[in-house]
C-alpha cells in the first residue's frame, strides 16, 4: 500500500541507473593507472570491464523474479547492499584476483538495482510515454557518462583511483536509505500475472527491439573499453584529458535523449529506432575507417571522437526506444518483461566486450563496432509497425 513515506519512482530510478553506470564511467580513465600500480596486465584490467557487463547481466532475470515475489523495495535494497559492500573491497584491492572478484559482485548489485528500478517504472507507465520516462532515464546515463568520466579523470590525475570506489560506495549507501522509503510492490499488488519466459523472449515484437539496443550497447561498451588506452598510448593524453573528453560524449548522449523525450509520443518508437541505428551505423563504417588514412595524431583523434560522438547520439535514440518497443507490448508480464530485456542487452554488450581484451589492434575491434551497428540496422529495418503487432496477453499466462 501506499503511504506518505514513499518516494517518487522517476527520481530515485535515474539516480540508481545514474550510480550503476557511473561504476563503469569513473572507474574508464583509472585503467592504465589500475595495471600499473597493481603490477597487471592491461587484459586483465580491460577483463574487468568485461566481467562487470557480463555480472550485471547474467542474474537480471533472477532479480525480477526476486523483485516480483518478494517485493520491488526488498530486491532493490538487496542489490544496493552487495553493490556497497563490493565498492569497499575494491577500494582496498591490491591483487588482479580482488580486482576481478569485487568488479562481478559489484555488476551483479549494479545490474539488479537498475533492472528493477525499471520494473518500477514499467509499474506505472506504457508505450510512448514509457519511451518518454526510460528516455530521462538515458538523462541519468548522461551525467554519468559525460560527469563520472569527468570525475575519474580528475581522480585518477590528481588523488587515487580508489576515491572512486568510495565515491560510488557513498552513493550506493544513500541510495539504499531512499529506497527504504519505496512500495515494496509485487506482481499481485500489480494485478500481473506470471508470464513463461518464451511467451516473452520468443515474441518477435520483444527480441527483435531487444537484440538492435543490445547490439548498439555492445557498441558503445567495445568502444569506452578500448578507448583508455587508445588515449594513453595512442595519443598520449593523461587521465584528467580522457575524462574532460566525457562531456562531448554526455552532451551528445543528452541531446538525444533530450530529443527523444519530446519527440517520443509524437514521432514513434520505431521511426526513432531507425534514425538511431543509422546514425550508429555511419559512426561505426568512421571508426572503422579512421585507422587506415595516413592521418596524424591531432586530425586521427578529431575524427576518432566525431566517431565515437555520432555513436553516441545514436544510441541514445535507439536504446531506450528499443527497451520500450520490446517491453510495450505485454498486456500482462510486462514488468518481468523489463528484467529479460535487460539480459539480453546486458548479454549482448557483454559478449561485446569480451573482444577488448583479445583484440588490441584499433582496426580490429573497431571494425567489429561496425559489425554490430550493421546488425542492429538491420534488425530495426525488418521490425513491422507497432500497429500491425497483435499484444501479448492472458493467452501466454501461466495461472
Amino acid at each position: 500500500m501506499s503511504d506518505d513515506r514513499t518516494v517518487a519512482v522517476t527520481p530515485l530510478a535515474c539516480a540508481v541507473v545514474l550510480t550503476a553506470q557511473m561504476a563503469t564511467t569513473i572507474y574508464l580513465p583509472s585503467l592504465p593507472k589500475i595495471a600499473t600500480d597493481l603490477g597487471i596486465e592491461d587484459s586483465v584490467v580491460k577483463w574487468s570491464v568485461t566481467l562487470f557487463v557480463i555480472s550485471a547481466a547474467l542474474p537480471v532475470v533472477v532479480w525480477g523474479r526476486l523483485a516480483d515475489r518478494l517485493g520491488r523495495r526488498t530486491a532493490l535494497l538487496s542489490s544496493l547492499v552487495l553493490f556497497v559492500i563490493a565498492c569497499v573491497a575494491l577500494a582496498l584491492v591490491q591483487s588482479a584476483a580482488v580486482l576481478l572478484i569485487g568488479r562481478i559482485v559489484q555488476g551483479i548489485g549494479a545490474g539488479g538495482a537498475a533492472i528493477i528500478v525499471r520494473m518500477m517504472v514499467k509499474d506505472k507507465f506504457t508505450g510512448s510515454e514509457l519511451a518518454s520516462r526510460l528516455s530521462l532515464l538515458s538523462m541519468a546515463f548522461v551525467v554519468a557518462l559525460g560527469g563520472g568520466q569527468l570525475i575519474g579523470g580528475a581522480l585518477a590525475s590528481f588523488t587515487s583511483w580508489r576515491t572512486g570506489f568510495g565515491v560510488l560506495g557513498v552513493l550506493g549507501a544513500a541510495l539504499a536509505a531512499v529506497a527504504l522509503r519505496t512500495e515494496n510492490t509485487t506482481v499481485r499488488d500489480n494485478n500481473e500475472r506470471v508470464v513463461r519466459w518464451n511467451a516473452i523472449v520468443l515474441t518477435p515484437q520483444f527480441y527483435k527491439p531487444a537484440i538492435a539496443g543490445g547490439l548498439g550497447f555492445g557498441a558503445i561498451v567495445l568502444v569506452q573499453q578500448s578507448s583508455p588506452f587508445l588515449f594513453s598510448d595512442r595519443f598520449d593524453l593523461q587521465p584528467w584529458a580522457f575524462g574532460a573528453f566525457g562531456i562531448l560524449y554526455g552532451t551528445a548522449y543528452f541531446s538525444g535523449a533530450l530529443y527523444v523525450n519530446r519527440r517520443a509520443t509524437t514521432v514513434g518508437s520505431e521511426k526513432l529506432m531507425r534514425r538511431g541505428a543509422l546514425c550508429m551505423l555511419l559512426a561505426g563504417l568512421v571508426l572503422m575507417l579512421c585507422w587506415y588514412p595516413p592521418l596524424g595524431s591531432t586530425p586521427l583523434l578529431a575524427v576518432f571522437l566525431l566517431g565515437y560522438i555520432a555513436l553516441t547520439f545514436g544510441q541514445s535514440l535507439l536504446f531506450p526506444n528499443s527497451a520500450a518497443s520490446a517491453v510495450t507490448h505485454f498486456a500482462e508480464g510486462g514488468a518481468i518483461a523489463v528484467a529479460y530485456c535487460g539480459l539480453v542487452q546486458q548479454g549482448i554488450a557483454g559478449i561485446a566486450s569480451v573482444v577488448g581484451p583479445l583484440a588490441s589492434d584499433e582496426r580490429v575491434w573497431s571494425a567489429i563496432v561496425a559489425l554490430i551497428t550493421a546488425a542492429a540496422t538491420a534488425l530495426v529495418f525488418s521490425l513491422r509497425t507497432a500497429s500491425s503487432e497483435p499484444t501479448v496477453g492472458t493467452s501466454h499466462a501461466r495461472h
